[in-house]
């Protein structure tokens, strides 16, 4: 694969301390790959008021809304079905490049306690290519950390905190296939929809394949931009049926685990989930909040910005990659992959 590395608005590269992983042994490509969002900009949201309780600040959003009254899903009162509306985002939305802020409430997937996670990361979201950092604060005896991935449409790749320590000898990088093969099931069955879920295609892609009810939740404004809210019913078993493109294996690997997830669930046997999307008026969604069942990952909240940016495809080489069910003893049960990570 090639491409154009960038720096794009919001994403300045990794450095690492100036180090690459495995001693500085890194392609520059691979290096290039790598990308860490600035903080993301504090997010003012001012809802439509009814005109007779208008603050003059709510008069000027009033304003601002009519005039986009043209902008398709951008208005009140769209005579689009909302639901059609909805999945029409997202599909539009899974088309793009862009960068993603992913943050997750009383994530247990990480370690001994819920954490709040933030995630970083630049994604070409219509072929699976995609990189992002997890940021992960200090939980029991895991120091605070940050953990690198790299992702092709089939393939994740996953850099230990210490290659030196965690992987054999020459190797940087453990590789996780995502198409819910058999041998990584048993040891960690629930690893590929944590890793769908890290990214922001699998909400969007659940809101696009298996939208079937929503509901237009009114206007807010962003940044001076007027954003429309939907919110979406999501019928999980439509996704497995709907799902197209270079992406659809994953999907449903992740999907059937968290129809595995509800349907043992005690509390939800529902095969349904509710995802809530904010689209802007060119019809691409600009945040979208959900959970994935299951998978430890709390409540997601991905703001999605920089659409159209420049990505650079790099992937790394495979003699720095070592397979993830190498280094999972046959006796040993399910267990956390990010524990692999740090210490494998």
């Amino acid at each position: 694969m090639s491409g154009e590395a960038r720096s794009p608005s919001g994403i300045v590269p990794s450095t690492r301390h100036g180090r690459g992983p495995a001693g500085g042994h890194e392609s520059a490509s691979v290096r290039a790959g790598k990308w860490a969002l600035r903080a993301h900009a504090v997010m003012t949201r001012v809802r439509c008021q009814p005109a007779g309780s208008m603050s003059r600040g709510g008069l000027l959003v009033s304003i601002a809304l009519a005039m986009s009254g043209a902008l398709t899903l951008s208005a009140c009162g769209t005579s689009r079905s909302a639901v059609q509306a909805a999945a029409a985002a997202a599909r539009s939305t899974l088309s793009q490049n862009a960068d993603s802020t992913t943050t997750m409430e009383d994530a247990t997937a990480f370690g001994e306690r819920p954490l709040a996670i933030v995630a970083r990361g630049a994604f070409v979201l219509q072929t699976g290519l995609g990189y992002e950092a997890i940021d992960l604060p200090a939980n029991g005896q895991q120091p605070t950390r940050t953990e690198y991935l790299a992702f092709a449409p089939t393939t994740a790749y996953l850099e230990p905190v210490s290659a030196e320590e965690a992987l054999p000898k020459g190797k940087s990088w453990i590789s996780v296939p995502l198409d819910g093969s058999s041998s990584l099931d048993a040891s960690l069955p629930r690893l590929v929809e944590q890793l769908e879920g890290l990214t922001p295609r699998l909400l969007l892609a659940e809101v696009a394949w298996g939208a079937t009810s929503a509901t237009n939740a009114g206007q807010q404004v962003v940044d001076h931009a007027p954003l429309t809210e939907y919110v979406v019913t999501v019928a999980l078993r439509k996704v497995l049926s709907g799902a197209t493109g270079p992406m659809a294996r994953p999907l449903r690997a992740a999907v059937d685990k968290e129809l595995a997830a509800l349907e043992s669930s005690r509390v939800d046997r529902s095969p349904s989930l509710r995802v809530t999307i904010w689209v802007d008026g060119p019809g691409l969604v600009e945040e979208v909040r959900g959970s994935v069942p299951g998978s430890g990952l709390g409540t997601d909240s991905v703001v999605i910005s920089g659409f159209g940016a420049k990505i650079a495809t790099s992937l790394p080489l495979r003699q720095q990659v070592v397979d993830i069910t190498d280094l999972l003893p046959a006796a040993q049960g399910p267990f956390s992959p990010w524990v692999i990570a740090s210490r494998a």
